[in-house]
């Protein structure tokens, strides 16, 4: 079992039933059960209803799209030392270049932020 499938049903069992979390993200019951069931991870679409409303981090829900920042900044010595892109570090070799994409604010966590870091304000261009 992945960590987001094991997210989900961790919030279903918060919520109380799949019914329950359905009624409290805006969905249908049988929308929860295909995602618990067949997808095995929640629509993008409920993730930060979810963190907000049961404590689930969105890190673990959908680690494909909130990856979780590095342990050191880019530039820093370790970062390049250690090849460590941080927590959601998945054992494999990571290049500085790595890093950078995933760093916030720039590459791939940029794209992944802007649209939700601050909706009222533009993303710099």
């Amino acid at each position: 079992m992945t960590l987001a499938h094991q997210s989900l049903k961790d919030a279903v069992s918060k919520a109380g039933s799949n019914s329950a979390l359905a009624s409290a993200i805006g969905c249908s019951a049988t929308a929860v059960w295909q995602m618990v069931n067949k997808a095995q991870r929640l629509s993008v679409d409920y993730v930060l209803t979810v963190e907000k409303l049961y404590g689930s981090s969105r890190h673990n829900l959908r680690p494909d799209i909130y990856p979780r920042e590095p342990l050191f900044p880019v530039g820093h010595p370790r970062a390049a030392a250690s090849g460590s892109l941080g927590h959601g570090d998945t054992g494999g070799s990571a290049s500085v270049k790595d890093a950078r994409l995933l760093s916030p604010g720039t590459g791939i966590a940029r794209a992944i932020e802007a649209p939700f870091c601050n909706p009222e304000k533009p993303p710099d261009d």
